[in-house]
């Protein structure tokens, strides 16, 4: 009985050593949902902001092309691009292909402490957009765009209005809003309409809200401080009976002062649209609707 009782206590002094040694290692979380990553040169500097919203079965990630968006401005025919991804996450260990068309950017970084950050390098094929270019990049977890927002509008002619946007993020990542703008004598109350509700891909977010006479659309990045969000920017434009374009920015809730860094970590009040992202974006919302 003694030699028994001292067998059991010396296994269970072992297992209880194997648990607390030094080599057990804590790997953060990963959170599935929206993603941007901006890829960086050490000769060109920015390069692309590279958006999607990343599912997870076991080990392996993936976006379709219906969740997934460049805004590499290269020669490929920009309504018939399709971008997708897949991948692994093991541990706190990520490894993505990016696809845009037939070629590949290769992401393989580290997931920070927190899970909503990650780190590493990416090479690329010879394809026209990166002919072979690598580098660094960065990766940050996008929350929903669900809140209320408050800012400005301005048109080209630098006529500015105050606007309040309730918006409304689902988990298949449609977005419904309701816009009350003052000081504009053209709209003054726009809400989305079933079943045309928008679309929150990364950190990009696009819909069309109407008072049943003049549509305008909204087609910005949302703004965070660290992984809070901080604000909604970019470009609106109207049709109907009030043809006309302009800049919008929308501070988040009490935040503050709207920033976003770039690829160096400074920041700037103000995300632009390029004219070519616009229509990708209103083109990808099209299939997304059609589907």
């Amino acid at each position: 009985m003694r030699r028994s009782c001292f067998g059991i206590v010396a296994l269970l002094i072992a297992l209880s050593g194997c648990g607390s040694g030094g080599t057990h290692t804590t790997f953060s979380p990963f959170f599935t949902g929206k993603w941007t990553a901006t890829i960086v040169s050490p000769n060109q500097g920015q390069l692309a902001n590279l958006d999607m919203n990343l599912a997870q079965t076991g080990d392996a990630i993936s976006s379709d092309s219906l969740n997934t968006i460049d805004n590499l401005n290269c020669d490929l025919n920009l309504s018939t691009r399709m971008d997708s991804t897949s991948g692994t996450v093991i541990g706190n260990q990520f490894n993505l292909v990016f696809s845009v068309n037939t070629e590949s950017i290769t992401l393989t970084g580290t997931i920070a402490a927190g899970g909503k950050t990650i780190f590493g390098n990416f090479t690329s094929g010879g394809g026209p957009c990166l002919n072979g270019t690598g580098g660094s990049f960065t990766a940050a977890f996008i929350p929903p765009i669900t809140g209320t927002y408050t800012g400005t509008l301005t048109s080209v002619s630098n006529v500015v209005s105050n606007a309040t946007a309730m918006l409304s993020e689902d988990a298949n990542f449609n977005v419904s809003a309701s816009v009350v703008v003052t000081n504009n004598t053209c709209f003054s109350s726009l809400s989305t309409t079933a079943p045309n509700f928008g679309m929150s891909i990364g950190d990009l977010t696009v819909f069309d809200v109407t008072d049943g006479t003049t549509d305008v659309d909204f087609i910005g990045r949302i703004l965070q401080v660290g992984s809070s969000l901080s604000g909604y920017a970019g470009a609106w434009i109207a049709s109907g009976n009030c043809t006309t374009v302009g800049a919008f920015q929308l501070t988040f809730g009490t935040a503050g002062a709207m920033h976003v860094p770039d690829a160096t970590g400074a920041t700037s009040a103000k995300s632009e649209i390029a004219p070519y992202m616009a229509e990708r974006l209103k083109t990808l919302l099209a299939a997304r609707r059609e589907k």
